[in-house]
């Protein structure tokens, strides 16, 4: 039982992990735009860039009220990408940071 777990972990973690490696190979935002566009639905990329959003505002310390309000979204999408951003600590972090010049300690 414990190895049929692991292969299905290594094949969970197979299949995800090409997609990530594909990001690898793309050498500009154009790229990663067309790569997108062409893999998501035009609903899947907007829920995409809700998150980021969400996640961009929850790391620079706005309130889930002010994201609701700012944003239009419910509470417990605002409370789902929090999680997220629990859950994965430095996951959001790593892109958002830099992307707005934000190092630890202050701007």
């Amino acid at each position: 039982m414990l190895l049929s777990f692991i292969m299905a972990m290594k094949k969970k973690w197979a299949d995800t992990s090409t997609l990530s490696q594909a990001f690898l190979y793309l050498d500009n935002h154009e790229q990663v735009y067309h790569f997108l566009h062409g893999l998501l639905t035009s609903e899947e990329m907007n829920d995409l860039q809700q998150r980021f959003d969400i996640a961009a505002r929850l790391i620079f310390g706005h309130s889930y009220v002010s994201i609701q309000q700012e944003l239009g979204v419910s509470s417990t999408t605002v409370a789902r990408v929090a999680k997220s951003i629990k859950m994965n600590p430095g996951a959001y972090e790593s892109v958002i940071k830099p992307m707005y010049n934000i190092t630890e300690g202050g701007k």
